[in-house]
């Protein structure tokens, strides 16, 4: 895979992966949710202004997540400052049930997103 950033690390599983454009329908890639991160890389042949211009990996620790929600086929990140959005799709899946997807994925990050923070050790407990 390549970049470190990317790499899935030891004791990390995948949760799920699917089809997802970011923050446009020209930047296709696959969308990862793992146990500790949710992962977006582009696919390897893309068009020039997303090559250019468009981001080709996304590594977003789940306890870095803000909000996340779905609202009709689009999923929108929260994290800091910055804001994705996720168009979710399966190719053999029919285009009426893309909404369905997309929240079953919100709801899927949000729940990870509560597992990882019941296990980050909080500041204000001693030792």
């Amino acid at each position: 895979m390549g970049d470190e950033k990317w790499e899935i690390r030891p004791g990390e599983t995948v949760i799920n992966r699917v089809t997802a454009a970011l923050n446009g329908l020209n930047n296709i890639g696959t969308l990862y949710l793992t146990s500790e991160r949710l992962l977006w890389r582009a696919q390897r042949f893309r068009p020039l202004l997303t090559i250019a211009w468009g981001a080709s990996e996304l590594s977003l620790a789940l306890g870095d997540i803000e909000d996340c929600r779905a609202r009709s086929f689009v999923l929108f990140v929260k994290a800091g400052d910055a804001k994705y959005q996720f168009s979710l799709f399966r190719w053999w899946f029919p285009v009426l049930l893309w909404w369905k997807l997309t929240r079953r994925w919100a709801a899927a990050i949000n729940q990870a997103r509560g597992r990882a923070s019941l296990q980050r050790p909080r500041l204000d407990q001693a030792p």
